[in-house]
């Protein structure tokens, strides 16, 4: 009973000091957030759009709309790049222009280099079946 007595006052004890040392470098990064990090920019004064430029207005996009996968992509990307902002940025999206079918210089790396392990491969048993 004992062991099992000191066992968990060690657990707690070290149970506070990581919780402790945890909570001393949040203190420190807060401290080196206010003096380094970003400073607040004051208030602006809202932009007018000018004249030659269209209000942007939103639009109900039904189900009938979505084309493709691009034009999703494109609606979540908007979607995001907004709510990383806060809502301050205002753009709309005009056209969603598909990718070329060309293969990617990745994709093509990635095969030749699948094709050139298996030939090695089999060039490996073959010479172990002799």
């Amino acid at each position: 009973m004992n062991d099992f007595a000191y066992g968990l006052e060690v657990l707690v004890l070290g149970f506070v000091v990581v919780i402790f040392a945890l909570l001393i470098l949040a203190l420190i990064l807060e401290i080196f957030h206010r003096l380094f990090g970003d400073k607040p920019e004051r208030e602006k004064a809202p932009v007018q759009p000018s004249k030659s430029q269209s209000p942007l207005t939103a639009e109900k996009i039904t189900s009938g709309q979505i084309t493709g996968p691009e034009v999703i992509a494109a609606s979540i990307g908007a979607i995001l790049y907004t709510m990383e902002s806060g809502g301050v940025r205002r753009f709309a999206i005009k056209e969603v222009k598909p990718l070329s079918n060309r293969r990617s210089n990745w994709v093509l790396g990635g095969r030749t280099n699948l094709l050139s392990a298996r030939e090695d491969f089999v060039s490996m048993r073959r010479r172990k079946n002799r």
